[in-house]
């Protein structure tokens, strides 16, 4: 089932030059894998057999993720955001990152889904205390 789905991302990869309608479209396939059970699945066994993944060393800057697929052209996995402890709403469990000027596509599988903040890229540190002025363009 897993290899399915990669074959088709793949096929979309080939197909559609334009990555606005090959993320569109694969967004779709990102709504059939959330729902199948069989992908799951396949998604920890392989993640949980993999020396590599159970070694890795984790900072406190990634957002934990399982692995599904990457080629030259476009990374698939799974994000974790995991509840904090001691569960707080509007607190964040991911630090502000930078995904530099690639093209996301996300689905929310399980939960509510998160909240996406876009900054403007003009921005001042303070160099005393070290704090970023930051505004927020897009909620």
């Amino acid at each position: 089932m897993l290899q399915n789905y990669i074959s088709q991302v793949n096929e979309l990869n080939k197909k559609f030059l334009d990555r606005r309608e090959f993320h569109n479209l694969t967004g779709e396939l990102l709504v059939l894998m959330a729902a199948d059970k069989n992908f799951w699945i396949e998604v920890f066994k392989q993640n949980l057999t993999d020396k590599g993944f159970l070694s890795r060393k984790w900072t406190m800057y990634e957002i934990p993720f399982l692995y599904v697929y990457e080629n030259d052209d476009f990374y698939l996995k799974v994000h974790l955001f995991v509840p904090l402890n001691n569960y707080e709403s509007k607190v964040m469990a991911s630090a502000i990152h930078h995904h530099n000027n690639y093209l996301i596509t996300t689905h929310a599988a399980f939960g509510s889904g998160y909240e996406t903040m876009l900054f403007e890229k003009s921005f001042t540190v303070n160099e005393q205390t070290k704090e970023v002025n930051l505004k927020i363009r897009e909620r």
